[in-house]
């Protein structure tokens, strides 16, 4: 039988680290890119950890001059565990970060599970923050900007995944470890059933291979408990409206998306002032993950380089 590998990251970081914060934990990053270009967190889903990210983003990034930056949320990586009570504790945690890195002003892209924190930093940091970018992101389920569809179970959900969380998150880091080794047939059937992204996934085999790698790296380092900390997060008010949101947002959203519904990415697009709305016609949950050009160019659409060429 057939010795079966482990995938390697296409693009590796350049630099890993960990912010100690203010309460001691600590909080892991790594950095993609260009070393000097502008910075950009990056916010993964749910699961994913600090190397989420499309599998040439190196190279776009250095052609746009951005530093991307992916940062573990509690519990996954190199990331300290803990229970936040809301998605503005942990845009708390990245504030931190961006002062240790003496990052005066940064811009922000999140997928999925990311998007709530980009836009809870823009919240928090109308000036710091010049642009953001939020790829199939889940919507609020409290309040006024509350979107309907499935993810408003995750309300009641909340309460029973509070006291659960441990062990589940566990069993998560647990299977994927054991399971690395097999890791690429999952993910094949994965998009198999996802039939939206099927093609343009296909098409990006280096994009494929990141996001295997980037889970087993988590796992192998202390474990991947950050999804269920963020379905009970939300489930919860985030802390903040979107209509107070002063930073300029674009949201992408495939019109076949069966885990995140598009009307989450054109609702939100609604309630966040000048915000713009990228829809992607029958494409999945991963409509413009798998176009990170057109992502990065989203950036700097709000964000354009004034800055003087580098010279050799």
């Amino acid at each position: 039988m057939a010795k079966r590998t482990e995938p390697i990251m296409a693009s590796p970081p350049y630099e890993v680290g960990a912010t100690t914060l203010r309460d001691g934990r600590t909080t892991g990053w790594a950095c993609f890119g260009d070393p000097t270009g502008d910075p950009v967190f990056w916010f993964h889903g749910s699961p994913g950890a600090r190397a989420q990210l499309p599998g040439d983003t190196n190279q776009l990034a250095i052609e746009r001059r951005l530093r991307i930056i992916g940062v573990e949320r509690p519990g996954t990586g190199d990331s300290t565990f803990i229970a936040h009570e809301k998605v503005l504790d942990f845009v708390d945690d990245v504030t931190q970060v961006a002062d240790d890195l003496e990052l005066e002003q940064f811009g922000a892209i999140g997928l999925s599970g990311g998007g709530p924190f980009v836009l809870g930093l823009a919240h928090e940091h109308p000036t710091r923050m010049r642009s953001g970018v939020v790829i199939g992101g889940v919507g609020p389920t409290r309040g006024p900007d509350a979107i309907i569809s499935h993810t408003l179970l995750l309300v009641p959900a909340a309460a029973v995944l509070e006291r659960v969380r441990q062990p589940i998150g566990s069993v998560i880091g647990a299977a994927i470890r054991t399971l690395a080794p097999w890791g690429a047939p999952f993910l094949k059937a994965f998009f198999v059933l996802e039939w939206g992204d099927r093609d343009a996934m296909g098409n990006s085999p280096q994009t494929s291979q990141q996001l295997l790698a980037d889970l087993i790296d988590a796992a192998r380092r202390s474990g991947v408990r950050a999804p269920i900390e963020d379905l009970i997060l939300f489930g919860r008010h985030w802390g903040f409206e979107l209509g107070d949101i002063k930073v300029p947002i674009t949201f992408w959203g495939g019109t076949s998306d069966p885990i995140v519904p598009y009307v989450h990415a054109e609702r939100q697009s609604k309630r966040v002032p000048g915000a713009k709305l990228r829809t992607i016609e029958h494409r999945g949950h991963f409509a413009g993950y798998t176009e990170p050009h057109d992502i990065f160019d989203s950036i700097r659409e709000q964000w354009p380089i004034v800055r003087s060429s580098r010279t050799a």
